[in-house]
């Protein structure tokens, strides 16, 4: 077997796993990581979990609102967005201050 079959990639992994640990954390039903591609302000998917979240949904998406599901965002540097899914608003506003709190995290890690 090749030696670039076999790397390991340990940027996304760590996206992935703290992405993934934020989601169960704070409840939410999905998450989604996006990239802007280069040179454009077009957002394309890298990570998702749990309810799906594609590019359509950020367009409609609110930091406060009654959206089914709501998605939250969060900027990722210029170059990506971190969003979560929640069906219960309620929810939401019960975790939001432990999800603000670990997406700063995640954008660190973005940013490194």
């Amino acid at each position: 077997m090749q030696q670039s079959q076999t790397k390991t990639k340990p940027f996304q992994n760590s996206l992935s796993a703290l992405t993934q640990l934020a989601m169960r954390q704070a409840g939410a039903d999905g998450y989604a990581l996006f990239r802007r591609t280069q040179g454009t302000l077009r957002l394309v998917r890298q990570n998702a979990g749990g309810s799906v979240i594609t590019e359509d949904a950020l367009d409609k998406a609110v930091d406060l609102g009654n959206v089914n599901p709501l998605v939250v965002t969060y900027p990722l540097g210029t170059e990506g967005v971190l969003a979560f899914a929640f069906h219960d608003y309620t929810r939401f506003q019960e975790v939001r201050p432990k999800l603000d709190r670990i997406a700063r995290t995640i954008e660190a890690v973005w940013r490194a």
